[in-house]
């Protein structure tokens, strides 16, 4: 967004302080803020303004979009489903990938609770993605992260996901939920390969070959705690 503007994150942090510092009900200015922090990390943070912000002005559109989709990113389905609703309720531009994610928090929601080890019951593999800040800053929001589980030895996707990629460290975890959607009709194999890739087009059937992608090969099912980095080719 601020790169847009022809701005690095420090110069579109120091200019949003002084919008605020002008004005502190600027609701675009204290959006703008959370997502500033996003970028860099403080995602916690940036939840908490957008909270703040959402019990003064519950019908702010982009305050309900960057808050559904932080929360649902940080596995809080509960919080990102009315945030979505309020926003989808509005039509604003890019409904479509809202519905798709929408859809996506109340599979989380309906998945059932973690086991004791932390990884969600039924999970093929789990863990965390990680990306440079560098790297994360040239991607646009409406990039779109594919996530997909093969046998090594060959054939279709076994089971598969869409996600909004970061802010990052962004946990991800792929589970039997994932599998029954892609059809659910093919045995997993005891280990697996798993891709991670981003796309521009948001097209599952096209590459990207200049995107950051990973891939983990030869993952015992059920592993938890994958590191992966996504990186240029």
């Amino acid at each position: 967004m601020y790169k847009r503007q022809g701005l690095d994150l420090a110069e579109a942090m120091a200019q949003n302080g002084e919008v605020i510092q002008i004005d502190p009900t600027n609701q675009d200015g204290r959006v703008y803020r959370a997502y500033l922090m996003m970028s860099i990390g403080r995602t916690g943070e940036a939840i908490a303004m957008l909270e703040e912000l959402l019990t003064e002005h519950p019908d702010n559109v982009k305050a309900n979009i960057y808050y559904g989709l932080m929360t649902l990113t940080a596995g809080e389905p509960a919080k990102s489903i009315p945030a979505l609703e309020a926003a989808i309720a509005q039509n604003p531009e890019g409904v479509e990938f809202l519905q798709e994610r929408l859809a996506s928090a109340r599979e989380m929601l309906a998945g059932g609770p973690p086991t004791q080890d932390g990884a969600p019951a039924g999970a093929i593999a789990s863990g965390q993605l990680r990306m440079e800040g560098a790297l994360f800053n040239t991607l646009q929001p409406t990039d779109v992260l594919f996530i997909s589980v093969r046998d090594p030895s060959g054939g279709p996707p076994l089971a598969a996901q869409r996600l909004s990629p970061g802010p990052f460290p962004m946990a991800f975890s792929i589970t039997e939920a994932d599998r029954i959607r892609m059809g659910g009709d093919r045995p997993l194999p005891p280990v697996v390969d798993v891709s991670f890739r981003v796309d521009r087009d948001g097209d599952a059937m096209t590459r990207d070959p200049d995107m950051p992608a990973a891939t983990m090969r030869g993952l015992r099912v059920g592993s938890d705690e994958v590191f992966v980095e996504l990186a240029l080719p």
